[in-house]
């Protein structure tokens, strides 16, 4: 069989490109054309292609193929559509591939682990929070799964503050961590999630706690969200109907519970 091909690579601006072959053979009759275009836009990667068959001497009809391929990959997998259209196929299909990592603190969802690959789980508080470096995001448990990462070396995951969705604070974001093969390592960044306000806190007698009191909010554990200032102005952040706080100073301490998240009602919040 003696075989002739024609093979083109036309590289575009940017990450863009053109691909066209054509083939054929001295046993064949026909001659296969395919153009394909490719680039990056809309978060991922994505191709348009063509393709044609036809007799050498062009007698009989042309045969056609129309497709499109659409990848992209997020923090919880990579996720990919494909279209087809011809005479003698039409449909999209779609496909997901990932991992999910189940805890006692919920579902991590995350790029699929391979082999034997160790994983990061990192405990936001709140769903949206982003991490620099990697695709991964918290999802609606709050946690963020970072999958294949390095073992038997230190490696360093951070938050992307810029980019953190609106009344979510998270106080440690940056994890340093080490695992061997097949582990899965659990951080919390202690996030905090809720309104945000300056508000006046009044003890029961009258008078307010001392300026530099720490107020803590109280949910699985005591987070430190505001320190009090002169005549019991303090911010506070995590203000929501669920938060109980608690204010500490010189041993003695009080409780403050905000039933509201109107944070233009927060003046004269008694701490009991």
């Amino acid at each position: 069989d003696r075989r002739i091909g024609l093979y083109v690579n036309i590289p575009l601006e940017d990450s863009a490109s053109m691909q066209y072959s054509m083939q054929t053979g001295s046993r064949e009759k026909d001659v296969d054309h395919q153009l394909t275009y490719r680039n990056k836009g809309f978060g991922g990667d994505y191709t348009v292609g063509a393709s044609a068959w036809h007799h050498r001497d062009f007698s009989g009809a042309i045969d056609y193929n129309f497709n499109a391929t659409y990848s992209t990959q997020t923090g919880y997998g990579q996720a990919m559509v494909m279209a087809d259209h011809s005479d003698f196929r039409k449909g999209v299909r779609a496909s997901f591939d990932g991992s999910i990592t189940l805890t006692q603190h919920g579902i991590a969802t995350h790029a699929k682990v391979y082999d034997d690959g160790s994983r990061l789980i990192l405990d936001a508080g709140a769903s949206g929070v982003p991490m620099n470096q990697h695709q991964a995001k918290s999802n609606i448990f709050g946690l963020i799964g970072v999958g294949n990462t390095s073992s038997y070396y230190r490696g360093t995951y951070s938050v992307d503050n810029d980019d953190l969705p609106e009344n979510v604070e998270i106080q440690d974001g940056v994890t340093e961590v080490a695992m061997s093969d097949g582990a899965i390592a659990y951080r919390s960044l202690n996030g905090i999630s809720g309104e945000k306000g300056v508000a006046r806190i009044v003890l029961a007698d009258g008078n307010y706690p001392p300026f530099g009191a720490v107020v803590y909010r109280q949910n699985n554990s005591e987070q430190e969200v505001g320190i009090v200032a002169e005549n019991g102005l303090t911010y506070l952040t995590g203000i929501n109907n669920k938060s109980d706080f608690i204010i500490k100073w010189q041993g003695a301490s009080c409780q403050l519970k905000i039933n509201a998240l109107n944070t233009a009602d927060l003046n004269d919040l008694i701490c009991y």
